[in-house]
């Protein structure tokens, strides 16, 4: 079954290209909405940025993803991982800057935060595309 995380979780920290700081909200989502990005500093246009691999934009020394209204969110790597490999399917995540805070470097803080608390089962079987 499809899963999302059960509360919002809260990141904060810096951007390791910007600079800046950010705060990040991974929240629940409803099964079949997968992971999606939602910029809160961007006032005008879609900000959904889904996590795609067709959303990928080419950017040197990150992942880089981008909606088709142009607005963006980079350095998804370490969360995505985290998400994917905590077995989360649906997530809204909320930015309020250009990208994802770098925190120690790695994925452990974000799994940690997943998994501290059990994750919600929805009601819709995991569709997997075969070859």
């Amino acid at each position: 079954m499809q899963t999302t995380v059960s509360k919002v979780l809260v990141f904060r920290g810096i951007g390791l290209h910007s600079g800046e700081e950010v705060e990040l909200k991974l929240c629940p989502a409803p099964a079949n909405s997968g992971i999606c990005f939602f910029r809160s500093d961007v006032d005008i246009g879609d900000t959904a940025i889904p996590a795609r691999w067709d959303r990928v934009e080419q950017s040197p020394l990150c992942t880089k993803l981008v909606n088709e209204a142009g607005i963006s969110v980079s350095t998804v790597e370490h969360l995505l991982s985290a998400l994917a490999g905590c077995g989360v399917h649906n997530a809204r995540i909320e930015i309020n800057g250009p990208e994802v805070p770098i925190l120690d470097g790695s994925a452990v803080p974000f799994v940690r935060q997943i998994l501290a608390d059990p994750l919600t089962q929805l009601d819709q079987p995991v569709e997997a595309i075969r070859f």
